[in-house]
């Protein structure tokens, strides 16, 4: 659907193959990474990451399990990509189970501006705000009900164990999605005050989870 969509506006849609020595072609306006299934090679993210320091678009949809690299690679990002599945026993998609639960809120920001009803989210972890990089700003963009929570234990989860445990688990509100992008501004240096000597992301693109 998402292709699908994309098509509609004009994009051409292309699937990518990582080369080591081919890095990602400059009219790529946005890359998605759409529920990866191997674990990505030191030199892949060091491509994502060029790609997103170039001015890149990147989205990223991760099931619960295993990350596959992407959460030590977002997290240099401020994003922290959590091991865990979002429960709701109250608020789901009632055909389905608690594991595919009704997100009600979304933040402002203007990736959800439009967003105005709820929407089902099926096999999500949280995705909350880390460490904030220099130069960036991270953002959450939608939450879960009030009575979810983040399981910890994705196995029992997925088998119908539907426990919250207050020692591991995080209580809800959880964030399902976040952007990190470039601050909007930066403040101003004295003329004599140096350089900063670290630089640690400062990204020209963005990152949506």
């Amino acid at each position: 659907l998402f292709k699908q969509a994309l098509e509609i506006e004009n994009y051409q849609v292309k699937t990518m193959l990582f080369l080591e020595v081919k890095p990602i072609p400059e009219d790529a306006a946005l890359v998605v990474i759409g529920g990866p299934k191997a674990t990505f090679s030191t030199a892949e993210l060091a491509q994502l990451d060029a790609y997103v320091q170039r001015g890149g678009k990147l989205i990223v949809t991760s099931d619960p399990g295993p990350d596959y690299g992407l959460k030590g690679f977002l997290s240099g990002y401020g994003i922290d990509l959590g091991d865990d599945i979002v429960v709701d026993t109250e608020d789901y998609l009632i055909e389905k189970n608690p594991l595919v639960p009704d997100v009600p809120f979304y933040l402002t920001h203007p990736i959800t501006e439009n967003f105005t009803l709820p929407t089902v989210y099926p096999l999500v972890r949280s995705v909350n705000k880390g460490k904030e990089p220099k130069g960036l700003s991270i953002t959450s963009l939608a939450r879960s009900g009030e009575k979810s929570w983040a399981a910890s234990d994705v196995g029992s989860a997925e088998i119908g164990k539907y426990d919250y445990n207050p020692r591991l688990d995080q209580k809800g509100p959880v964030s399902v999605a976040a952007v990190a992008e470039n601050r909007k501004e930066t403040p101003k240096r004295g003329a004599s005050e140096p350089e900063p000597q670290t630089s640690p992301r400062p990204a020209a693109g963005s990152i949506v989870v």
